[in-house]
């Protein structure tokens, strides 16, 4: 009986070895909450087929309520420390905004992601954006003994700039339009 060509060379076996620790502080009060969290996370890998790392994740964020509009905020900042290869780094800003606009029926809501990475040997600079918005118009509330209908409008952009890659440039523009039917059900009213 022959061993397998993975289990007689132990250049080709896989040994690594992820070590993952996180932790989170999050506050919360009457009308806004914050909390700061970090992770890592080590692998070593030491049969030498793959790069060992340590990737770092660090994220701040804030929501809160002034009136009827809610509001919230984040950012995340993210390294890998690459053997054999360009350290990474990642900055994430994220906006949030939800508000009623003229009545309760009508509201507007957007989120707004800037995205910056770059690499340590300048072979990664990126930027990239995503923005969604919509507004939505409650025409019927729903009701146990009717259906509510809310018509949508709803629109996004995503959009790339790169300066180490010619030509990677990228914007793309989507609208919708939406019609949701709902109607609540409570069970064991049947």
């Amino acid at each position: 009986m022959s061993i397998p060509a993975a289990f007689a060379d132990p250049g080709l076996l896989a040994d690594t070895r992820t070590d993952t620790g996180s932790g989170t502080l999050a506050f919360q009060y009457d009308r806004w909450s914050w909390s700061i969290g970090y992770t890592r996370i080590d692998t070593e890998d030491r049969s030498l087929a793959a790069a060992s790392s340590v990737v770092q994740m660090t994220e701040l964020r804030a929501d809160g309520i002034i009136g009827e509009v809610a509001l919230g905020a984040g950012l995340q900042v993210n390294t890998t420390d690459q053997s054999g290869a360009p350290n990474l780094s990642d900055v994430l800003v994220t906006f949030h905004v939800n508000t009623p606009l003229l009545t309760d029926r009508v509201r507007f809501n957007a989120d707004l992601t800037v995205d910056r990475g770059w690499d340590s040997k300048d072979t990664a600079d990126r930027i990239s954006v995503v923005a969604n918005g919509g507004i939505d118009w409650t025409v019927v509330e729903a009701a146990q003994r009717h259906p509510g209908l809310v018509l949508s409008v709803l629109g996004s952009y995503q959009g790339l700039r790169d300066d180490v890659v010619s030509g990677a440039d990228q914007d793309a523009f989507q609208l919708y339009l939406r019609a949701t039917l709902a109607w609540p059900v409570i069970l064991g009213s049947l």
